[in-house]
């Protein structure tokens, strides 16, 4: 009977893509029949797989072409017999999105324990599946309640986008209000040698700072005299 073997990383275009062709390679004279693929949790659709996993498994002889990555869906999930990812957030997350898949899902250095019969990886499975049976339990009882919840953030975000929207198109007439006297007043502001701000000695030599220094007291001396009621 063909088993279906579905390999997971992120994006499906370095690790994933490696162990597909890799297992494609180890059993092409294998008796059993096997159908391996791969996907991403993250992944775009159709995305080539990097260049230097290529050449990679190139240099051991092992061709992988015609590569295009997909994302992990619920359906490929449901479908497949075994499930073998990267790294325990890959686990996880494939989890989140169909807790039923936990008897059939491992990474790839569990599987390799489970079948070593690994006690520390045999204990990790265990509380594996007792997390896969609360979510399961807690899916029947609260699922109806999160998919509400997940359906109300969606048209906020919605909602959002199109409350910023609005308030571009506002801005950008506010803007084009403004446009004349900004012009104008950046013109004054920047006519004369030094303009209007007092120059930022920071990362500079003690010069630097001793002209900021009597930059700063020469207006200041200004503005005393006219607080006193002084003429300039």
């Amino acid at each position: 009977m063909r088993k279906t073997i579905l390999f997971v990383c992120t994006g499906n275009t370095c690790r994933s893509p490696m162990a597909e062709a890799l297992l494609k390679d180890m059993v092409a004279e294998s008796k059993e029949e096997y159908e391996v693929i791969s996907a991403g949790t993250t992944a775009l659709e159709g995305d080539p797989a990097a260049g230097d996993a290529v050449r990679a498994l190139e240099e051991i002889g092992v061709v992988m072409t015609g590569h295009r990555s997909q994302p992990v869906t619920s359906d490929l999930l449901e479908k497949v017999d075994l499930i073998i990812t990267m790294t325990r957030g890959h686990k996880e997350r494939i989890l989140e999105m169909l807790p039923r898949a936990g008897e059939k899902t491992f990474t790839l250095k569990e599987f390799s324990g489970k079948i070593k019969g690994t006690p520390q990886v045999e204990k990790i499975l265990e509380l594996d599946r007792e997390e896969a049976r609360r979510r399961q339990e807690f899916q029947k009882q609260k699922g109806d309640e999160e998919k509400r919840l997940l359906a109300r953030r969606e048209q906020l975000r919605r909602d959002l986008r199109e409350v910023e929207s609005e308030l571009f198109k506002l801005r950008e007439e506010r803007n084009e209000l403004l446009e004349g006297i900004w012009a104008e007043r950046d013109k004054l502001l920047q006519d004369g040698e030094k303009g209007f701000d007092v120059s930022d000695p920071f990362g500079g030599s003690l010069e630097t700072y001793q002209k900021t220094r009597d930059e700063i007291k020469k207006e200041l001396e200004i503005i005393l005299r006219g607080l006193h009621g002084e003429e300039n």
